[in-house]
């Protein structure tokens, strides 16, 4: 993995908001990181070749041989690291680990800064220098640190989108993961701290007004589609969920930035629906009680 490279950030970076930034960052590097683990039938992390070849474990981790103090890669690496390594990391290992190179990379990122950071900017470059590494090949030298460090917010947040290649099999090509994990970062780095609130008493609706005249509602239990639209919501939840992945981004590292993550999201909305369904088929039973259909 990447060193730091040394150089003292002129920006002062709270405590506070480096605190926010590694909450972030683990619920990040826990999804797309992914636990490594090269032999499943064993409850610790073995090593493995990630898909650009690379020895890792745990939650992303790079293993280093301890003599040469190189990264260990390909087959020759992997067979090095079984010899090193026989029995794995335990969880605990792991997390240990984990914790150590999120402050690592944080570090490296901050010192890098010349502009200031919110909690979520410094967690998506964080995320971004943890993935390509700290140096000049990688972070630092990336449009991402040189537009945010000009004060080109959009800029950097666009420029996200130019590390989704790997190598594979000697071919530089996307990875579908790190094109998702990008488009994440770049929607975590360009979210504001707060939405700033309207004023009472400000047209925001180009002079529209409340109709004069409403539109009658019929009760929910005199609705007869009622019962159809329930039933189609549960059938489609999942579907919808997953469909609309991509344009959930932003709305899913807004929910990372207050510690709600993916899953989390997606059980809410299962519930909503069973909770709409359980309704509809009250108000169904409500009905025939009353003698409407």
């Amino acid at each position: 993995m990447a060193a730091n490279t040394g150089k003292i950030s002129v920006v002062a970076v709270s405590e506070e908001v480096r605190r926010e930034a590694v909450t972030i960052l683990q619920q990040i590097l826990r999804r797309f990181e992914g636990w490594h683990d090269g032999d499943k039938r064993t409850p610790h992390s073995d090593p493995v070749l990630c898909p650009t070849g690379y020895v890792t474990v745990g939650w992303g981790r790079v293993l280093i041989d301890p003599q040469t103090g190189q990264q260990l890669k390909g087959k020759a690496g992997l067979a090095r690291a079984k010899e090193l390594w026989p029995q794995g990391f335990s969880r605990a290992e792991c997390e240990q680990m984990l914790r150590e190179d999120m402050q690592r990379f944080m570090s490296g990122v901050i010192d890098l800064l010349a502009q200031p950071v919110t909690a979520q900017q410094l967690a998506a470059m964080t995320s971004l220098a943890y993935n390509v590494g700290l140096g000049k090949k990688g972070f630092a030298g990336s449009s991402v640190l040189r537009l945010h460090n000009a004060g080109d917010t959009a800029g950097a947040g666009r420029a996200f989108g130019m590390w989704t290649k790997g190598t594979i099999d000697g071919k530089r090509q996307d990875l579908p993961g790190l094109v998702r994990r990008r488009s994440y970062e770049a929607a975590l780095y360009l979210l504001t701290p707060a939405s700033a609130p309207v004023a009472e008493g400000d047209d925001q609706a180009g002079g529209m007004t409340e109709s004069a005249a409403m539109p009658t509602v019929a009760p929910l239990t005199a609705s007869r589609t009622v019962i159809g639209s329930a039933t189609a919501a549960v059938a489609t939840t999942a579907s919808v969920v997953a469909d609309t992945q991509d344009a959930l981004q932003p709305v899913q590292a807004a929910l990372w930035s207050i510690g709600v993550d993916a899953p989390t999201l997606k059980m809410v909305l299962a519930g909503l629906a069973i909770a709409g369904a359980l309704l509809a088929l009250y108000a169904r039973w409500s009905d025939r009680r009353q003698g409407r259909r």
